[in-house]
């Protein structure tokens, strides 16, 4: 299994590592870092949802879920 994808957030593309994917009340969560430098991780939660092309993508989670 491959754990490392590219993000695109404001048109900012940035390396990401999975470090967990797991389903909780019927949703698929993503735990994914960052490099923020070199020696610094930043730490992302967010639910993936698939599409009708039957391919995930990672959507921001709702303050209810956090």
């Amino acid at each position: 299994m491959n754990n490392k994808f590219v993000l695109t957030n404001n048109g900012v593309k940035k390396d990401a590592e999975i470090v967990v994917r797991f389903t909780l009340e019927n949703k698929d969560y993503l735990i994914y870092c960052t490099d923020e430098n070199e020696s610094n991780k930043q730490v992302f939660v967010s639910r993936l949802t698939l599409n009708t092309e039957g391919k995930y993508f990672i959507d921001d989670i709702t303050s209810d879920e956090k």
